[in-house]
C-alpha cells in the first residue's frame, strides 16, 4: 500500500508563524490559506474591539458552524436520495407487477 505524500509547509497565517506537514496539495494549501486570510481580516475590520487570539476563536467558530451546516445538508439530501431510490425502486416493483398481469408472464430481475 502506498504511503500518502506528505508535503512540509512554513505559513504565516493572520500573523501566527506554522511550520507542519500535511498531504494537502501546495495548491490546495495556498487556498486554504488564503481563505483563512480574507475570513480573519473581514473579522479584523468589523470586530476591531477584539484582539487576535478573540477574532481566531471567532473564525474558527463560524468555520465550524459553516461546517456543521453543511453536514446537516449532505446528510439531509443523502435521506432524500435514498427516499427517491426506495420510491423508483417501489414504481418498478408496480410496472412490472402490471406488466405481468397483462401479459401473464412473470418477468423475473436478477
Amino acid at each position: 500500500m502506498a504511503e500518502a505524500q506528505l508535503f512540509y509547509y512554513r505559513l504565516n497565517v493572520a500573523g501566527v508563524e506554522l511550520s507542519f506537514r500535511s498531504g494537502s496539495s501546495p495548491e490546495q494549501m495556498e487556498g486554504t490559506r488564503a481563505f483563512v486570510e480574507e475570513q480573519f481580516e473581514r473579522l479584523k475590520n468589523h470586530g476591531g474591539q477584539y484582539g487576535r487570539d478573540q477574532l481566531l476563536t471567532l473564525l474558527v467558530l463560524g468555520v465550524a458552524d459553516e461546517l456543521l451546516q453543511s453536514q446537516r445538508e449532505l446528510d439531509e439530501m443523502d435521506h432524500r436520495f435514498e427516499e427517491v431510490e426506495r420510491r423508483l425502486a417501489d414504481l418498478l416493483k408496480r410496472i412490472e407487477n402490471a406488466n405481468d398481469l397483462r401479459t401473464g408472464v412473470s418477468l423475473e430481475r436478477t
